[in-house]
């Protein structure tokens, strides 16, 4: 097993422990005032026909800046402080989820077992990744699509959290909480 980081334009700091002669070095908060002064400016405000973005344009793009400043962290612990953040939703128990797991065809096999299920009279939420046109493609309830007022709705919340928690929550962590707060 081998540890991958995403590369990040941000230093990593250095500090010293005075009860210690080794070094530690740890990134900087995503949500630092320098990370997000830094995201403000790759968010321009005009798009190249001069049309300014909406409020879903700029959460959805926030979203794809995610990862910029910060090193992907491996494992469970921010999926998981951040599902307690949302109140845990999907420990309902009258949630059933369906995993689907593998290398190839996931998405189908998803897409079938959902529009099985919607056939037979259940609501069903939809997760999948990656959108082919729409963003807004990876979560459906009965299959109609996040709207874009959803989507700029639940994610400045979710960012609100990541932000105050100091969760430093991937872009497929922060999508996977939108798909929790909208099957929610």
């Amino acid at each position: 097993s081998s540890t991958k980081l995403v590369p990040s334009s941000t230093p990593i700091t250095t500090s010293v422990s005075s009860s210690s002669s080794s070094t530690v070095q740890t990134p900087p908060s995503p949500f630092s005032t320098s990370s997000l002064e830094r995201l403000k400016d790759l968010m321009p405000k005009y798009d190249a026909d001069g049309r300014p973005y909406t409020s879903y344009e700029k959460c959805v793009r926030r979203l794809y800046l995610t990862n910029l400043f910060h090193p992907v962290k491996l494992g469970l612990q921010n999926m998981e402080e951040l599902h307690e953040a949302l109140g845990n939703p999907m420990n309902d128990p009258n949630k059933i989820i369906i995993h689907i797991a593998g290398t190839n065809g996931k998405g189908s096999v998803a897409l079938k077992i959902a529009q099985t299920l919607e056939n037979a009279g259940h609501r069903v939420g939809l997760f999948v990744s990656p959108h082919i046109s729409s963003f807004r493609e990876r979560m459906q309830i009965n299959s109609q699509p996040i709207t874009e007022h959803e989507v700029q709705t639940h994610l400045p919340h979710i960012y609100n959290l990541c932000e105050t928690r100091g969760i430093p929550a991937t872009f497929f962590e922060i999508t996977t909480a939108l798909a929790f707060r909208y099957f929610d």
